[in-house]
């Protein structure tokens, strides 16, 4: 038998009847449905198919739980993404509104000073053809 890797010391393989054994919660796909064995007393009888009803639940639900933790974990990767994305171009508007305010700045500026140029070789009673606009 080819193992998959080195064994710790003190484990052994699983031969046998020992690979039928499942734990509830392991592995219920491979885990085949158990059968009531009927002893003759309808009490002991009903119990059996009872624990085994409710054993069956409790395999759905703990397949149910680990969908629901994998939709849950790929849900918050998904969002971790999309708000990186997000501040990404939230990032990109400030610095492109950083630039814009600064053009503005430096424009306006420009203007204060021509508009002072002017005032000083036409007087500042003559109106501007900026300020009637």
């Amino acid at each position: 038998m080819a193992t998959l890797g080195p064994r710790r010391k003190g484990t052994a393989v699983a031969k046998g009847p020992a690979l039928e054994r499942d734990p509830i919660g392991k592995d219920p796909a491979r885990r085949k449905p158990r059968v009531a064995e009927k002893t003759g007393i309808p009490e002991v009888d009903d119990l059996r198919e009872r624990v085994l009803d409710l054993e069956a639940r409790l395999r759905a639900l703990a397949v149910s739980r680990r969908v629901l933790i994998t939709l849950l974990v790929s849900s918050d990767k998904k969002r971790k993404i999309e708000v990186a994305r997000l501040r990404g171009e939230v990032e990109k508007f400030r610095e492109r509104n950083r630039c814009h305010g600064r053009a503005v700045a430096a424009r306006d500026a420009v203007i204060h000073h021509l508009r002072y140029q002017m005032s000083e070789l036409v007087g500042p009673d003559i109106e501007s053809p900026a300020d009637s606009l």
